[in-house]
């Protein structure tokens, strides 16, 4: 936040102006001049976003309001015309941005204001989260909450001089409404330009603002303190991490899941009761799988219900990897089930993965997801409607809105068929075929909207995720679902001299930015590891080299959100915090670091080892925080391990030991048909099967290797050491 010394003097005005700690009386009038009318030359005034792919600004191409995409052009005309610039960001599956829409931008007599006195453009932050990302940083720093719809106003330069996020369209308890907000900054523009500029250039100024911490070692550690500062935020009756509203947080899990593989005792319990407390909660979707965004309650019961592929990606992987260190069978299932979702529901015919759907169908949050008991037993018949109910939490009241319900479980299938004295699978199979049929019903409703664009970065976690559960469970579909992306995202964005992030109906769009190289990059290596083929690794090196090309910071280390020779906002970013995704700095040095395994390239290895120097001070003061530097650390100690395993007699055995748990690369010697990868990856030269044919492993500590085996116990055994 910046100081009192530096806080916008157009914040502190539209404050004291439009506080609304009282609500005033609705018949009062705005006391804000009226905007001055439009110069006689103005242009023809129409809205520009029909053109767009973006579903989210598709949604928007038909309100009142004068919209442009972001762009030159917009720019432009607010330079021209000296006006100011409104700025709108959300998302398709916002349910806030909906509200908002309805309430504001659909409405003739705000449309007018916003046209007379501002440039409006509209941002789908999905497309563009380098612009999201400047400005939610500007809105923080006026000491404001972020959130969407994120609403900012900025000089025709760009400079942010006022922000929020949802605004109301009548007056408040705290809120003032949208339309005095627009009255009053276009008053201040009108008669207070001068300081408005002065205090946006300090506030950009700000933004700029770059500290780099100073060398240090990397905090040995980091992991263990970590654990005990997620300890301190743990739910011990609901698992996760604060109150409501509750999120998965899947980069601290994952980095849970390491943990219980270290040994830290107070992991496992953390790890164990988050993911069975979320599965059987209303957060996830007990119909067709996947996990909605998040909870609204401390319960994980009623959830926000748009879902994002990003996070059934993350937490399908999780899942995964909980399942590989524990043992714990409720979580393969709960992992299958969200991949079976994503395959069934958010495929694309091109191979790649959409990105969201809704929380609203018919005008309502939750409608499409929601159930009554008389809608089941009209369903399922008397006798299994009530005993569904009763399984899943239907009750008469409700536990949402209107006397409906979340489907959710008190307990786990197994837990409840011996509580009614039934043999689990039967029981298990009993509901399996109930479920089916209530899916089926459910499909006949309007189904929430969907926002079918493609995107890279949330792609390549897709592709990680599939390739995890192909290496559990050898399932063909799951490798299919991993090569089809990665194939997608080389045929049609990564493709050129410029790559693109976005893709919908045939056209691809906007520059690759951090987060697309880094994410596709770990998804590459995943699916390399249980599939090698030369291609994969070669498009393995080149995304690494394209993005020590366009996004290192090659003076102080780490890595910039946006390219060096892309679009230039007001300021670049260099971010190893993780989000609701994992930091794309932190992706980034883990997959170079694994990368340096697999190849030897020295580049990878030094690149991956500044950008942890880098972050060492605020990881060693916050490690909480830096859960997936905390894991991209793992691939640059002395006890990275890469395991390869030779093709013949007993090579599954070995792979399965090999893939158990604890962080291993693990390479084979069955590349594609007649491909050779010596070249590429020294480290699969001079190993092959034993004389007799069978099966070898060959363990190995940085391009240090221990004499091959063939008994998986041995394997164990030497990897525990």
């Amino acid at each position: 936040m910046l100081c009192s010394r530096t806080r916008l003097r157009a914040a502190l005005l539209v404050a004291a102006s439009l506080c609304a700690c009282e609500a005033p009386d609705p018949g009062t009038p705005a006391t804000s001049p009226a905007p001055p009318a439009p110069p006689a030359d103005a242009p023809v005034r129409t809205n520009r976003l029909a053109a767009e792919t973006s579903p989210y600004l598709l949604q928007h191409a038909k309100n009142p309001v004068d919209w442009h995409p972001w762009g030159p052009a917009a720019f432009a005309l607010a330079r021209e015309t000296q006006r100011p610039i409104f700025l709108s960001i959300g998302y398709s599956a916002c349910h806030w941005c909906h509200v908002m829409e309805r309430e504001s931008f659909e409405d003739e007599e705000t449309a007018r204001v916003l046209n007379e006195s501002f440039v409006c453009i509209k941002v789908d932050r999905e497309e563009r989260p380098d612009v999201d990302d400047v400005y939610m940083r500007a809105v923080m720093s006026m000491g404001k909450h972020g959130g969407w719809p994120l609403s900012v106003w900025l000089t025709p330069d760009g400079e942010p001089f006022y922000g929020g996020t949802y605004f109301p369209p009548d007056e408040r308890p705290g809120l003032p409404s949208f339309r005095r907000v627009l009255l009053h900054l276009a008053h201040l523009w009108n008669t207070q330009r001068d300081e408005l500029r002065e205090d946006a250039r300090a506030l950009t100024d700000h933004l700029r603002v770059r500290d780099e911490a100073s060398a240090t070692a990397w905090p040995g550690a980091a992991l263990e303190q970590a654990v005990a500062g997620w300890q301190r935020r743990f739910d011990p009756r609901d698992g996760g991490f604060g109150g409501a509203p509750k999120f998965p947080q899947p980069s601290t899990l994952r980095a849970l899941v390491r943990a219980v593989e270290r040994g830290v005792p107070e992991a496992r319990g953390m790890l164990e009761l988050s993911l069975q407390r979320m599965a059987l909660g209303g957060i996830h979707d007990h119909l067709s799988g996947g996990f909605h965004r998040y909870s609204v309650d401390a319960l994980w019961l009623v959830p926000h219900f748009e879902k994002m592929l990003y996070d059934n990606a993350l937490l399908a992987r999780v899942y995964l990897e909980a399942w590989a260190a524990t043992g714990d069978a409720e979580s393969l299932r709960a992992a299958e089930a969200t991949l079976g979702y994503l395959r069934r529901e958010m495929l694309d015919p091109t191979g790649g993965f959409h990105s969201a759907t809704d929380a609203d169908s018919e005008g309502e949050e939750g409608r499409f997801f929601v159930w009554t008991p008389e809608a089941l037993i009209a369903e399922l018949g008397a006798a299994d409607g009530a005993f569904f109910a009763e399984v899943y939490g239907v009750e008469p009241n409700g536990n949402f809105e209107h006397g409906t319900s979340v489907l959710h479980l008190q307990r786990t299938l197994d837990e409840e068929a011996r509580a009614r004295g039934a043999e689990p699978e039967a029981f298990r199979e009993r509901l399996r075929a109930l479920r089916a049929k209530l899916y089926a019903a459910r499909a006949r409703r309007v189904p929430p909207a969907k926002d079918d664009k493609i995107l890279a970065d949330w792609n390549g976690l897709a592709i990680a995720a599939f390739a995890t559960a192909y290496r559990a469970t050898g399932a063909a579909h799951d490798l299919a679902a991993a090569r089809n992306a990665s194939e997608f995202l080389f045929r049609e964005l990564f493709t050129g001299p410029r790559w693109k992030r976005s893709w919908r109906a045939g056209k691809a769009q906007h520059h690759a930015l951090l987060s697309d190289h880094a994410y596709v990059l770990e998804g590459l290596l995943a699916l390399f590891q249980v599939d090698p083929s030369r291609r994969t690794l070669e498009r393995a090196i080149q995304v690494a080299e394209r993005m020590l090309e366009r996004f290192e910071d090659r003076e102080h280390g780490g890595f910039f959100a946006t390219p060096s020779d892309g679009e230039q906002l007001i300021a670049r970013f260099k971010d190893d915090h993780d989000g609701a995704t994992p930091s794309p700095t932190a992706v980034a040095a883990q997959g170079l670091a694994q990368l340096y395994q697999i190849t030897g390239e020295e580049r990878f290895r030094s690149a991956a080892e500044r950008t942890l120097v880098l972050a060492s001070t605020s990881a060693a003061e916050t490690p909480e925080l830096h859960a997936s530097l905390l894991l991209a650390a793992e691939w640059l100690a002395p006890s990275a391990t890469t395991i390869v395993v030779s093709e013949g007699r007993g090579r599954a055995e070995l792979l399965a030991v090999a893939r158990e748990s604890a962080p291993a690369i693990t390479l084979t010697l069955a590349p594609h048909a007649g491909e050779k990868l010596e070249d590429l990856a020294p480290l699969l030269a001079s190993k092959g099967s034993a004389p007799d044919g069978s099966a070898r492993a060959y363990l190995c500590r940085g391009f240090t290797c221990l004499e091959p085996v063939g008994d998986p116990a041995r394997l164990r055994e030497l990897r525990a050491r």
